[in-house]
């Protein structure tokens, strides 16, 4: 078992290391969703031109 941990070492923190990563990056992608943010948008500061315009975050009034 230690030989074979011992070989594989530069694997494993490497395999290590692109999961955290990728882990990061959905975690990421999760938040923005909840955010209303999309993916396509890129937080400029108008809509107008943009072909995502539908996917962009939406902001909420409020109604009283």
């Amino acid at each position: 078992m230690i030989d074979w941990l011992t070989t594989n070492f530069g694997t494993i923190i490497t395999g290590t290391v692109v999961f955290g990563l990728l882990a990061a990056a959905l975690i990421r992608i999760i938040q923005n969703h909840k955010e209303g943010n999309s993916i396509a948008c890129s937080g400029c500061s108008g809509c107008s031109g943009c072909p995502s315009t539908g996917k962009c975050k939406v902001e909420k009034t409020t109604h009283r």
